[in-house]
């Protein structure tokens, strides 16, 4: 996909590597005193920090110091800095008190001379700030004894390849945590007490592995003191006989027709209740009083509702009045999901909408009336959606005049049809454009 501009960029990429390099060879300091220090000059059981604009807010302690055959310097997260600078985080979309930490994989190893082998003893032991903690693309290999004990609003941990073992008690105590992510087959062992006291529910998200290799999974989550564990697998790996694990169906919250719940950013109401055997269908009715900023900015539904017990369920539309006269949203993106309706009102009078985007919305099929009537800054239409073929009255009434509405992967008869449809439902100066693949 790049290889037109590798060329273009090598040098100046290898350049920004070593410009990166340099800056970290003085970016660190020693904790809890901030002497800044040398990567060269770290000892075994030194704790420093980065002292680099945006980094994470963590410390990190030396385990292992380079040699002439290794080089890289081992490392293990030690827990918050405390002399870490809050204000460098935009306020408008970060909560100091729920944390999401994601290792900077690049400036900590892809950059600089360093390995992080681990997460260490009691690193973040009755923490209760941190609500999710990501360790992707790292080389931790552990989580430590009591690393996150006590830690009582973390909610989901992500792990990479390397990882093998959960410690003693390393999430004794954390109430709400009930989402892990697995990237391969690499956890092996896990303490005493590990996942006493999580969730009642815990889901296990994996990637490319098998239902044999989750059955072991599960297995040391209960031997743990993990409840109830069930799994969400995704590209499982070929198999001739598969394993019994528990599924989404084993912890699906039974909901009636007409029933409403919350999850995530948004509050739902049920169209058609689930069984074991069949997927729900709900629509979105509105925000949930759990919505960050960010997420009150911008509507970007999953194809189905992503949280425990409401796995089972897609969402099928946004009902009449969901979002009427709200004054947050400024971008609407309904992309590779199951929409199949937009309700009566649904966006109406939301003036700060300015962008609102179909983009492979492969079953909608009805933008209902006064849909977006009123939202005086719309201004960008993208519609790639084969079976729409009903817009209500004034669905796009009083928006920008001369919107530029964008129809990609239609038929000439598909593109005309959709034409007058949106220019009957007020946009009558609209700057149609076609495109295709």
């Amino acid at each position: 996909m790049k290889k037109l501009i590798l060329a273009l960029f090598a040098a100046s990429g290898i350049a920004a590597a070593f410009n990166m390099y340099s800056i970290k060879a003085s970016a660190e300091r020693l904790y809890p005193s901030g002497e800044e220090i040398s990567y060269n000059k770290l000892k075994v059981g030194d704790v420093f920090y980065e002292d680099v604009e945006d980094s994470e807010p963590l410390i990190y302690r030396v385990v292992k110091t380079a040699t002439k055959k290794k080089p890289g310097i081992e490392i293990e997260v030690a827990g918050i800095n405390q002399n870490y600078d809050w204000s460098q985080k935009n306020p408008k979309y970060f909560d100091r008190n729920n944390i999401s930490i994601n290792i900077d994989y690049e400036s900590m190893e892809e950059y600089a001379p360093y390995t992080i082998i681990g997460i260490a003893d009691n690193a973040f032991k009755d923490d209760k700030t941190i609500c999710g903690f990501d360790t992707s693309l790292t080389h931790i290999r552990y989580v430590g004894k009591s690393a996150f004990e006590g830690c009582t609003n973390l909610r989901r941990f992500d792990s990479y390849k390397y990882l093998t073992t959960f410690r003693d008690r390393a999430f004794y105590g954390c109430e709400q945590l009930n989402k892990f992510y697995l990237n391969s087959n690499t956890l092996k062992k896990i303490g005493s007490d590990a996942l006493n006291n999580t969730s009642s529910i815990i889901r296990v998200d994996t990637y490319g592995m098998s239902t044999k290799e989750a059955s072991k999974i599960n297995k040391l989550f209960k031997k743990a003191g993990a409840k109830k564990v069930y799994f969400s697998m995704d590209d499982p790996k070929k198999e001739n006989k598969k394993t019994k694990i528990p599924d989404e169906s084993d912890a699906m919250i039974k909901l009636s027709k007409g029933e409403t719940f919350t999850a995530g950013e948004f509050s739902y109401r049920v169209v058609k209740p689930a069984t074991k055997k069949h997927r729900g269908e709900v629509e979105i009715t509105g925000f949930s009083p759990s919505a960050t900023t960010f997420e009150l900015e911008h509507i970007d539904p999953w194809p189905y509702v992503d949280h425990i017990g409401y796995e089972r369920y897609d969402i099928v539309g946004v009902a009449a009045n969901a979002f009427k006269d709200n004054q947050t949203i400024t971008y609407a993106m309904f992309a590779d999901c199951n929409i199949r309706y937009i309700g009566k009102s649904a966006f109406e009078g939301c003036s700060q909408l300015k962008d609102v985007s179909f983009a492979r919305t492969k079953e909608l099929k009805s933008i209902k009336e006064k849909a977006f009537y009123g939202c005086t800054s719309l201004n960008n239409i993208w519609i790639e959606a084969n079976k729409l073929n009903h817009i209500g009255k004034e669905a796009f009434g009083n928006i920008q005049q001369k919107a530029k509405v964008t129809i990609q992967n239609m038929s000439d008869k598909q593109f005309s049809k959709l034409k007058q449809l949106i220019k009957k439902a007020g946009v009558k100066k609209a700057k149609f454009q076609r495109k295709t693949k």
